[in-house]
């Protein structure tokens, strides 16, 4: 609910619009309710195709204690294993709309609203991530999901690499997950964390946002 209403807080400004804030949550609640049964449906996928995947994207921010809707469910998942969930999600109503050599989106056919994006990757990478990961409970189901700091590295990789395209919506995030966590944005670890994966200038807009 946290999470809806920071969604529409906007139309709670606009009195010429009294019902559009109320509207809002429930349109998003219901997604969310829908997007609940997705998780259960991606979970049995997964097991019968006896592979490893690792929540990313806003629910895993979710995980970390920063509420933010958002209508896309997006895994981590090794290249190799993507064609033997790709078949069960075509089974399930889900067709491809975009692929790249690093990524693969699809939607239900059913006319669901609900996003699947995954990211695909090698089997070292995931195994190292999923050592430093942890878990999360969605629908019942237990997710793993990347380490706190993983998941930054993620989003200034992200950044550095989309400049404003992603910066509306992973620094953000990024400044959400470093205050929701308490962490020491001026410890020598994180400042090389985002030299690595992001830029000076991305570390210098962190810093300077928890010096005012």
């Amino acid at each position: 609910m946290e999470g809806a209403a920071q969604q529409c807080a906007a139309f709670f400004l606009i009195p010429k619009y009294p019902g559009a804030a109320i509207k809002c949550i429930l349109l998003i609640m219901a997604q969310e309710e829908k997007n609940q049964s997705v998780f259960a449906m991606l979970a049995e996928i997964f097991r019968e195709a006896g592979i490893k995947a690792m929540l990313i994207g806003g629910y895993a921010v979710n995980a970390y204690h920063h509420a933010r809707y958002t209508n896309d469910i997006d895994f981590m998942i090794v290249a190799g294993d993507f064609p033997k969930v790709g078949k069960l999600l075509q089974k399930s109503g889900y067709q491809e709309i975009m692929r790249t050599d690093l990524f693969i989106r699809l939607k239900s056919s059913y006319g669901d609203e609900t996003i699947l994006d995954f990211l695909l990757i090698d089997p070292a990478t995931m195994e190292k991530m999923q050592k430093d990961g942890k878990e999360t409970t969605i629908a019942g189901e237990t997710f793993s999901l990347p380490s706190i700091f993983h998941l930054i590295a993620m989003k200034l990789h992200a950044i550095k690499n989309s400049k404003h395209a992603r910066q509306l919506v992973d620094f953000p995030d990024i400044i959400a997950i470093l205050e929701k966590n308490g962490i020491n944005v001026y410890d020598a670890s994180f400042k090389q964390m985002c030299l690595k994966f992001g830029t000076a200038e991305l570390y210098d807009e962190i810093v300077k946002h928890f010096n005012r």
